[in-house]
């Protein structure tokens, strides 16, 4: 073999390897495309691939190459879809083991709108303007589906999907003006989580704490924890207030179990007298966004 023959075989090597990892890549997003056209079986659907900070729609058929559905941290699945049923959506988790979509036994927070034939607007480059961005938000807390309209600016928290979060006004926990940023007046900040009683048990193990009662007595110290407790003696509320300021006007975090969630939002030291009403608020608000039996056109409900 001539020397120019030996400096030119290494470089051809690295290019047939390069050409096969390319095929093998784009050749698996192509099958992913169609078995996910094929399970959905001409209903709505939509795909989605993790990244660090969570969930995002599959925007090209680049995303569903080998090379980029890797699992990454915090997140349990290379590619979600979802297809759309009757006021509800089936989700599926693409295994390079089973080569093929396999029902979820949990559920992520849904980032991507179902449509119809979701893959066929699909090139190999990213086009944000080919794939429709959700309006609302879609999640799922434990058995029931959940649509927050966008103004309410909701999300799950990366670490936890079964978990919803957004943004609320008022003792009604309105949805904010626009141009309102946390913090602010009112109550901002809502949680709702899948946590275990003992969460909210630790909250105050060992603590002095005032009780909540229909006239709670005003804070003594910074911070004043309050606690109210169910008819077996556990743990249902703890309100924890520390000093109001220009920065913090809402200076008392709020928690209580109910319909074994954790639910969380902040409130002014003059609402502690309201807070069973709060309580009753968030939780006929966050009712309000249930999608079971929903009408949803183009994958919004």
């Amino acid at each position: 073999m001539s020397a120019d023959k030996r400096k030119f075989w290494p470089a051809a090597v690295l290019l047939v390897v390069f050409a096969l990892v390319a095929g093998s890549g784009f050749a698996s997003a192509l099958s992913i495309a169609g078995k996910a056209a094929r399970v959905a079986g001409g209903r709505a659907y939509c795909l989605q691939v993790g990244e660090r900070t969570g969930y995002r729609p599959v925007l090209g058929l680049i995303d569903l190459a080998r090379f980029t559905t890797g699992s990454p941290h915090a997140l349990r699945y290379h590619a979600v879809l979802a297809v759309q049923e009757p006021g509800d959506w089936r989700l599926y988790n693409w295994s390079y083991r089973s080569w093929d979509w396999d029902p979820l036994p949990a559920v992520p927070t849904l980032r991507c709108v179902p449509r119809a034939r979701y893959a066929d607007r699909l090139t190999w480059r990213r086009d944000r303007a080919a794939v429709a961005q959700p309006r609302d938000y879609f999640a799922r807390l434990g058995t029931k589906s959940y649509v927050v309209p966008a103004g309410f600016r909701a999300l799950a928290d990366a670490d936890d999907p079964a978990s919803l979060y957004f943004d609320a006004r008022g003792g009604e926990f309105e949805k904010p003006h626009a141009n309102e940023q946390a913090p602010g007046p009112g109550y901002w900040r809502v949680g709702v989580e899948f946590r275990s009683r003992l969460w909210i048990e630790s909250l105050v193990e060992g603590k002095p704490a005032l009780a909540l009662t229909a006239s709670p007595p005003p804070p003594t110290g910074s911070p004043a924890t309050y606690v109210a407790r169910d008819g077996q003696g556990q743990v249902r509320t703890v309100i924890l207030c520390s000093r109001a300021s220009a920065l913090n006007p809402a200076p008392c975090q709020h928690w209580f179990y109910a319909d074994d969630a954790m639910w969380s939002f902040r409130q002014t030291v003059a609402d502690l007298p309201n807070w069973e009403r709060l309580e009753a608020n968030l939780r006929r608000r966050v009712g309000s966004f249930e999608a079971a039996g929903a009408r949803c056109e183009a994958g919004v409900c």
